[in-house]
C-alpha cells in the first residue's frame, strides 16, 4: 500500500505544471509597490511576476523589476536576468520513483508480502530510472573536451568544425543555419523538444545559452515507453562563421547497443529542426 501512495505521489508531481520564476528570488515571486520598495531596509530589487494575458503562450511570462538601491539620484538596478522557460518539465520528479523504491524495500524488509510479478517488472525500472540525477558525468559539459564515445550506444552530430576529434568520429555534420541568432535556433529545437514524448530538463547554462558555444550545454533526458529507461541528451547552440550549428550527443545509459535509438532521435528532432528554420 505504501509502494501504491509513492506511485500515485510521484504521478501526481510528474503531472504538475512546471512553475514560472525569476532567477535568484523565490519560487513564489510577489508584487511590491515602489512605496513598499522604497521604505526596505536595506532597499532590494523584487520580483514582479505579471500572468500572461489570453491569447498568448501558456509558458512564458513578463517578469519586471521595481525599488531601487535608494540613494539620491541613484540609478535604478538593471533587471534581474529570467530563466529561459524550454517548456520542458524539470527532470527532479523521478526522484519520487526512488522514494517508492525505498518505500517498497522497507515493506518488504518489515515482512509485507509483495508479489515477485510486481518486484521486477515494476521497481527495477523506477530504480533505474531514478538515477537520473546522480548522473552528471555522463553528459558533456563542454563539447571541446568531448574525445571519446562509446560507438554502439550513441550517436554524435555536429557542424563542421566542431566536434571533430572525438573517438568514434562524429555520424554526419549537422547544417549551418544562416541569417538566425543563437536564441532563434535554440527556441526552435526546444519547440521541437516539446512535441516529444518523456522529456525532461536536467539542467540549463549559464546565461540562458543566449550566446551560444560548445560550453553552453543543455542537458535532457527522453526515457523509453515502458521501462523509462533514461537515454542523455546534451545539445549545445554554436555560432559558426557561416550561421549557427547544433550539437547534439544522444547516448544511453544502459545495454551494449541502444539498436539504433539515439541516431533515429537526432535525425528525427534535427530535421523537424531544419524544417523549422527553413
Amino acid at each position: 500500500m505504501a509502494f501504491v501512495s509513492s506511485v500515485a505521489a510521484a504521478a501526481a508531481v510528474l503531472r504538475a505544471p512546471p512553475l514560472h520564476h525569476c532567477r535568484g528570488h523565490t519560487r513564489q515571486p510577489v508584487s511590491v509597490t515602489p512605496v513598499a520598495a522604497a521604505a526596505a531596509t536595506p532597499a532590494l530589487r523584487h520580483c514582479a511576476w505579471t500572468p500572461t494575458s489570453p491569447g498568448t503562450s501558456p509558458s512564458v511570462g513578463r517578469a519586471s523589476v521595481v525599488g531601487t538601491h535608494g540613494g539620491r539620484g541613484s540609478s535604478a538596478p538593471p533587471p534581474p536576468t529570467a530563466a529561459y522557460d524550454t517548456g520542458l518539465p524539470a527532470d527532479t520528479p523521478y526522484a519520487a520513483s526512488l522514494a517508492a523504491v525505498v518505500v517498497t524495500a522497507f515493506a518488504v524488509g518489515k515482512g509485507v508480502r509483495v508479489p515477485l510479478p510486481l518486484l521486477v517488472p515494476v521497481l527495477a525500472p523506477l530504480a533505474l530510472s531514478s538515477v537520473t540525477p546522480a548522473l552528471s558525468g555522463k553528459f558533456v559539459s563542454d563539447f571541446r573536451d568531448l574525445t571519446s564515445r562509446p560507438g554502439s550506444n550513441s550517436d554524435l552530430v555536429a557542424p563542421p568544425g566542431v566536434a571533430e576529434g572525438v573517438s568514434p568520429p562524429k555520424r554526419r555534420s549537422t547544417k549551418v543555419f544562416a541569417g538566425v541568432s543563437v536564441t532563434e535556433v535554440r527556441d526552435a529545437f526546444f519547440r521541437v523538444a516539446r512535441t516529444k514524448g518523456r522529456v525532461t530538463l536536467v539542467r540549463s547554462p549559464d546565461g540562458n545559452g543566449e550566446d551560444g558555444g560548445t560550453d553552453q550545454v543543455w542537458w535532457l533526458v527522453q526515457r523509453t515507453k515502458t521501462f523509462f529507461f533514461p537515454d542523455l541528451i546534451s545539445v549545445a547552440f554554436v555560432p559558426t562563421p557561416g550561421g549557427v550549428g547544433v550539437v547534439m550527443y544522444s547516448k544511453s545509459v544502459y545495454g551494449q547497443s541502444d539498436l539504433g535509438v539515439n541516431a533515429k532521435r537526432v535525425d528525427e528532432w534535427m530535421g523537424e529542426v531544419e524544417a523549422a528554420l527553413a
